[in-house]
């Protein structure tokens, strides 16, 4: 991100349907976004608390690759640089980690 620093920048694999995002957030540029989206299904509300949680996988999901571990592991590294990530839900499949500015 710190190569990203100076304004917005966007990026997309279009076969896969994945776009990431960074952006500035404040006046005074105290936290950096990255967003990540796909063309996914939205995830429904009971299983949006559970996301983050090691090896959970979305009910109804079983044909999609994967271990769970992914969005966990995003969270723990988010968490120890002192940021965070959220899912978005009136964006389609959008994942959100927030992380402070490089000074």
């Amino acid at each position: 991100m710190r190569d990203l620093d100076h304004g917005t920048a966007v990026s997309a694999h279009p076969r896969a349907g994945v776009t990431a995002g960074v952006c500035r957030l404040h006046a005074e540029f105290l936290a950096q976004q990255l967003n990540v989206s796909d063309h996914g299904p939205v995830i429904v509300a009971e299983a949006r608390e559970l996301l983050f949680s090691t090896f959970y996988r979305v009910p109804g999901q079983y044909g999609a690759k994967g271990t769970g571990l992914g969005l966990a592991l995003v969270r723990q590294i988010a968490r120890r640089h002192a940021g965070d990530v959220a899912y978005n839900p009136e964006r389609g499949s959008c994942f959100t980690v927030t992380l402070p500015a490089i000074a």
